[in-house]
């Protein structure tokens, strides 16, 4: 499957606003992320944004694993997009890229299957040490109703029910 993300050609650049956040933590540094869980999230990205705090970014969710690729179009600071596969293993990086200048703007292939893709600040994962290979600790925090949304299904009702069992466990021992 290939996908582009960030804005796609001749889609509205009309801001979609994600309602649901996460944490992402690769050895000792976390980002608290926007989640970028539909399609439209995820084509809008981080677009005309000026401004992206350190240790923030945006995560993005695919249904299916598979090559996704990513482009800076409307853009307007450098990231570091960062590709992570279903096994919580980043697979790819690309360091640095700059938003487009031009009418031409490429698009980035990781040539490797991911279903997941974090967007971070410019330089921060040379920064951090983060390098393919690295794993990724995804916590996602849901505030709207996404009944049928998969990230629920896949992601967030896990990490809960294993919460609550865990402190089920803390008062007994």
């Amino acid at each position: 499957m290939v996908s582009v993300g960030a804005g796609l050609p001749g889609q509205s650049t009309t801001e979609v606003k994600s309602t649901e956040s996460g944490q992402v933590c690769i050895k000792d540094s976390c980002f608290s992320v926007e989640i970028a869980a539909n399609q439209s999230q995820r084509q809008y990205g981080l677009m005309n944004r000026e401004h992206l705090d350190p240790d923030k970014g945006m995560l993005f969710f695919f249904e299916e694993e598979g090559v996704h690729h990513f482009w800076m179009k409307n853009t307007l600071i450098p990231l570091d997009i960062i590709w992570i596969n279903s096994s919580r293993d980043i697979v790819y990086i690309e360091r640095n890229a700059q938003p487009c200048t031009s009418g031409y703007c490429p698009s980035f292939d990781p040539g490797k299957n991911a279903s997941y893709v974090l967007e971070i600040n410019g330089g921060l994962s040379d920064r951090y040490g983060i390098n393919v290979g690295d794993k990724a600790n995804i916590t996602c925090i849901t505030s709207s109703n996404l009944k049928d949304n998969f990230l629920i299904n896949r992601t967030t009702v896990i990490y809960h029910a294993l919460w609550k069992f865990n402190r089920l466990f803390e008062n007994v021992l």
